[in-house]
């Protein structure tokens, strides 16, 4: 019984890693239509490609690909990233960061804009939108 625990551990475990390097390199999703739209109801990491059959699975699945269960995800990141950009597509990295924080001031998402990883996250959006080279997390 213990050795059947220990090994389903490991295999979730595992499982959970696979998922996680699926979801982070690169940082964003990459299966984007031309007007840089996210597919609906299929995973936007083209590694993975998962198909939903609703709205909120979709959601659990990254947000849980992403971060386990410790923290949300930032619902509507593209669509203020993308708003930001739309109005000047030619606003430097670090005006688009503050844009984009600024617009999330007040919710409760504001605080994870501060985290590193959201730098990455919203540089990496800025190359996407502006057509500049990918890059992955090496």
């Amino acid at each position: 019984q213990h050795i059947r625990s220990e090994n389903r551990m490991l295999i979730e475990r595992r499982n959970m890693e696979r998922l996680r390097e699926l979801h982070t390199n690169p940082c964003l999703p990459d299966n984007l239509d031309e007007n840089g739209n996210l597919p609906y109801l299929q995973c936007a990491w083209s590694r993975c490609g998962q198909i939903f059959s609703n709205r909120d699975q979709l959601l659990n699945h990254v947000r849980y690909a992403l971060y386990g269960e410790t923290r949300p995800l930032l619902h509507g990141f593209h669509l203020h990233c993308n708003n930001v950009l739309s109005a000047n597509a030619n606003i430097s990295l670090q005006a688009f960061k503050q844009k984009v924080r600024s617009s999330f001031a007040g919710t409760k998402y504001a605080a994870y804009l501060k985290l590193p990883m959201y730098d990455e996250k919203m540089e990496y959006y800025y190359k996407q939108f502006q057509g500049r080279q990918t890059f992955s997390k090496d």
